[in-house]
């Protein structure tokens, strides 16, 4: 009731939905560029609580560090969604720059494999475009206008959030598994197996091969030349000699490398307007992005490590090799 006249009350779920987008682009403000859609499917008969299919507009739903989603099973990242599963659709589809494409492609995909639509509205942190006519009949868009953010808060935007009861660290929304490994490491242990979790991931992006459900490449290829390449070998290099230690300057080098490498891979997400496949060229770029990220990371504070600084290393180990067990394997070996 407003104003005495009797008006239709907003949906909950896009109410929560809003406020979850709006309170993630706050947390993420020091990652660049980075949006959130959700698609919210239709409840039926004894379906239970509405799922919350949920994606960032990098990688196969990139969280930055610092950012902490609410551990509840009813809000899936699109990419880790069990029920569905099809060959190729996580590099073909992981690079919008509005990632409610994301949303309505995951939609298209589980309403083939279950025979009928299900969506029934989209929330998205930027601007919807092109989409409309794409939609089933009935749903609806909603954008968290950042205008109306209240979250926004210029004089705490230098503290560094912590993790909250009900919500999560990055790795345990992406990997429970590897999660609990990072918990059980070794104190001792944390720095020499973040420096060799940051060692594989730039081997590992050091050759590309590509899978798609368009292209077959069994046969490794050169990445794009990365001119920071040799930085990169070279902090990892010294960091793993015993005592080794890097000075600010080349700490600064990292940091210019590291940012160049996101703002490259971000250069290649797809928009509305560009529906050509890349050849995988942003898989790859994002995945060296998280390897930079990775050794990044090893400019830690001095004092004892925490179990989720490493967590955070071996969270940026498993976007580079785009392979949990790989990352649990490499944890495994220490413990």
């Amino acid at each position: 009731m407003r104003n005495g006249v009797v008006e239709r009350a907003e949906d909950p779920d896009i109410v929560r939905a809003r406020q979850l987008i709006w309170e993630l682009v706050w947390a993420g403000r020091r990652y660049p560029s980075l949006d959130w859609a959700i698609g919210l499917p239709r409840a039926g008969g004894d379906a239970g609580p509405t799922r919350f299919f949920i994606t960032s507009s990098e990688g196969e739903c990139y969280i930055p560090q610092h950012v902490h989603l609410p551990v509840d099973p009813v809000l899936i990242p699109i990419f880790a969604d069990e029920e569905f599963a099809r060959p190729g659709w996580r590099q073909e589809w992981q690079r919008w720059v509005d990632p409610a494409q994301t949303v309505l492609e995951h939609h298209r995909l589980r309403a083939e494999k279950f025979g009928r639509s299900v969506l029934r509205a989209i929330v998205s942190s930027r601007e919807i475009s092109g989409l409309s006519h794409k939609l089933p009949p009935g749903v609806q868009l909603e954008v968290a206008d950042p205008a109306k953010n209240p979250f926004v808060d210029p004089t705490r935007a230098h503290i560094i959030p912590e993790i909250e009861a009900g919500r999560g660290h990055r790795l345990l929304i992406a990997s429970a598994e590897v999660y609990a490994l990072t918990q059980r490491f070794p104190e001792g242990e944390r720095w020499s197996g973040g420096v060799d979790l940051a060692a594989d991931a730039a081997a590992a992006t050091d050759e590309r091969q590509v899978r798609s459900g368009l292209i077959v490449g069994d046969m490794p290829s050169p990445l794009p030349v990365d001119s920071n390449a040799g930085l990169l070998h070279s902090v990892i290099d010294a960091l793993r000699t015993p005592g080794g230690a890097l000075d600010g300057g080349s700490w600064a080098q990292l940091q210019t490398a590291y940012w160049t490498s996101v703002m490259n891979a971000q250069s290649n997400r797809h928009t509305p307007q560009d529906l050509t496949h890349d050849r995988g060229q942003y898989v790859d770029a994002y995945r060296r992005a998280r390897a930079y990220e990775a050794a990044w990371l090893l400019n830690a504070p001095p004092g004892p490590l925490s179990a989720e600084w490493l967590a955070d290393v071996a969270y940026a180990h498993l976007c580079a090799t785009g392979d949990p067990a790989r990352t649990a394997t490499q944890l495994r070996r220490r413990i």
